[in-house]
């Protein structure tokens, strides 16, 4: 109850009633009521050692925690459930930077802000209330998910993500709130809590499309190629030994490919390129049919990239940056973006990225010895994990400058701060 005080006598946010009071006194009582409460740092590792803490201010979310049980309770008894209490701590921590702290985040745009405004509260229930669907503790067991991160059990997530504070960071990338989004009905960039609520709900709706198609042979034919193309096009655009890497191509597969490449530029044989690129995806065993072949989630992964990526009232770099990322998050995967530098020409200098759980890291690891790939914060991997192949890739970058040396950093931002999954000088 200290927290309680300081956050009424520091930070000016309203008393809390004695029902809500009360209410935070009994979760916290329970045995899982350590989690709700646990606000030490969440420290983001760095591999040129400045790591990035991200210290949450204790008293604000603990009045946070308490406001939102309050709300949660109105129509669902969370007390009853302590097993949500790891997943609602990580989500508020998460929603309380993305609005508060991050020096471009909700608070860039709607100055002035506090915890108590009506409107945070509304996005923080509205947030919930959307993921909560998935729970089986609301009868959301049957839907289509990634139950491979159960946010709302901490006794099955603890088990599967055994460090605690890289399952931290994985539930602040789950609960993550964007500043902004591509709004599609409106055709624009919509910001600050506006902007988030557009995000939440849409990326909702993106998500009801996916479930219908993904069980659909004829949707999911037609949407699946979308991936693969994705892989083509980054191949074509300066990172070819990066996406060798993924699938698992060698060195003379990828000179081959960038011969038939050149053909279909000239008009010679259009579909050189494509069919050999599709052929050898089906032959050989690289990271991505790996993960096809032994993680049922990813083919889940492929199919909302492929979906988005070619959503005709989608731009591409809206579907990087905005789409593809908030759909993931709807979907149960904790995601963030993996940025490179410097980035080849044509292509956009970041990808999405998913934290996979720590068997499937331990079994690809065993499967692929000899591969360095790229972990960031959480398990996060994508495409920019690919280490060997960004490290021998050459050509021009966004700035017309000769990429001499291959790529120098791979790196994800938290707030202002890289924090490096590789630098190289």
């Amino acid at each position: 109850m200290n927290n309680i005080t300081i956050a009424n006598e520091q930070l000016n946010l309203p008393k809390l009633d004695k029902n809500t009071l009360w209410l935070l006194a009994n979760c916290t009582q329970k045995q899982e009521g350590k989690y709700l409460v646990d606000f030490s740092p969440l420290i983001f590792k760095s591999v040129n050692s400045s790591d990035v803490y991200l210290i949450p201010n204790s008293a604000r979310e603990t009045w946070l925690i308490a406001e939102t049980l309050k709300l949660i309770s109105q129509t669902f008894n969370i007390k009853n459930h302590p097993e949500m209490f790891l997943g609602l701590n990580g989500k508020i921590i998460a929603n309380a930077y993305s609005i508060f702290d991050n020096p471009y985040g909700i608070n860039y745009y709607e100055k002035n802000l506090t915890a108590s405004d009506k409107r945070i509260l509304d996005l923080i229930l509205l947030q919930w209330n959307l993921y909560s669907q998935f729970a089986p503790q609301l009868g959301g067991e049957d839907k289509l998910y990634n139950r491979d991160f159960p946010w709302y059990n901490s006794t099955e997530l603890t088990k599967l993500y055994p460090d605690k504070n890289e399952l931290r960071i994985a539930l602040f990338k789950l609960f993550y709130l964007p500043a902004a989004t591509y709004s599609i009905k409106d055709d624009k960039i919509k910001a600050g809590i506006e902007g988030a609520k557009i995000d939440l709900l849409q990326d909702y709706d993106e998500y009801k499309k996916i479930a219908s198609g993904f069980y659909n042979s004829k949707i999911y034919e037609t949407y699946k190629p979308g991936y693969q193309q994705w892989l083509t096009d980054r191949f074509a655009n300066g990172l070819s030994y990066t996406v060798g890497q993924f699938l698992g191509f060698t060195d003379n597969d990828i000179h081959n490919l960038e011969i038939a490449l050149n053909k279909s530029r000239s008009g010679e044989d259009w579909y050189a390129y494509k069919n050999l690129f599709l052929k050898l995806m089906k032959e050989r065993n690289g990271l991505d049919q790996f993960l096809t072949k032994n993680w049922k989630y990813w083919d889940l992964v492929k199919f909302i990239v492929g979906y988005e990526r070619w959503n005709p009232k989608v731009g591409e770099s809206e579907g990087i940056q905005y789409t593809i990322p908030g759909v993931l998050r709807m979907t149960g995967f904790p995601t963030c973006i993996i940025g490179i530098k410097p980035a080849p020409l044509g292509t956009p200098g970041g990808e999405w990225a998913i934290s996979l759980p720590p068997y499937i890291v331990e079994e690809t690891n065993k499967e692929f010895p000899n591969s360095n790939i790229l972990l960031g914060p959480g398990y996060s991997f994508g495409l920019h994990s690919c280490k060997d192949g960004l490290i021998k890739e050459r050509g021009i970058d966004l700035l017309h400058q000769k990429i001499e040396r291959g790529i120098l950093e791979v790196y994800e931002r938290v707030g202002d701060n890289k924090v490096y999954l590789m630098k190289r000088d």
